[in-house]
C-alpha cells in the first residue's frame, strides 16, 4: 500500500553512499539501490496523486449510506486525518527524492566516468 511504499522510499533515501575509494563495489551497490528508489518514485509520481480524490469520494459514499469509517485507523491514525495528511506526506517524499537525486549526481557522473 501507499503508506508502506512511502516508508520504504524514506528508508531507501536515508542510505549513505561512502566517498569514492572507500569500498568501491559497496559504493556502487549503494548508489544503485538509491537510484532504484528514485526510479520507483518517478514511476508513481503521476498515478499516486490521482488516488487521493477517489479515496475521499469512497469515504463520502460510505458515510452517505451510514457506514462510519472515520473512526477506523490507517497507519496508526484516524482515517480522516490520514486522508488529509497523505497528499502532503507524498509531496514531502517526492521532494526528498529529488533532493537525494541532486546529492548523488556527482557520484553518478563519477560512476559513468569510471566505465569509460
Amino acid at each position: 500500500d501507499l503508506h508502506d511504499f512511502m516508508q520504504s522510499v524514506t528508508n531507501g533515501l536515508k542510505r549513505e553512499i561512502p566517498e569514492e575509494g572507500e569500498g568501491d563495489d559497496n559504493n556502487n551497490d549503494e548508489l544503485m539501490a538509491v537510484m532504484t528508489v528514485i526510479r520507483d518514485v518517478r514511476k508513481k509520481m503521476e498515478s499516486v496523486p490521482e488516488l487521493f480524490g477517489p479515496q475521499k469520494e469512497c469515504v463520502q459514499i460510505l458515510r452517505r449510506y451510514g457506514v462510519d469509517v472515520l473512526n477506523d485507523e490507517v497507519a496508526g491514525k484516524k482515517l480522516q486525518d490520514f486522508l488529509e495528511e497523505i497528499p502532503l506526506a507524498w509531496d514531502a517524499v517526492v521532494k526528498k527524492t529529488f533532493r537525494k537525486k541532486e546529492d548523488i549526481l556527482p557520484m553518478q557522473m563519477a560512476a559513468v566516468d569510471s566505465l569509460k
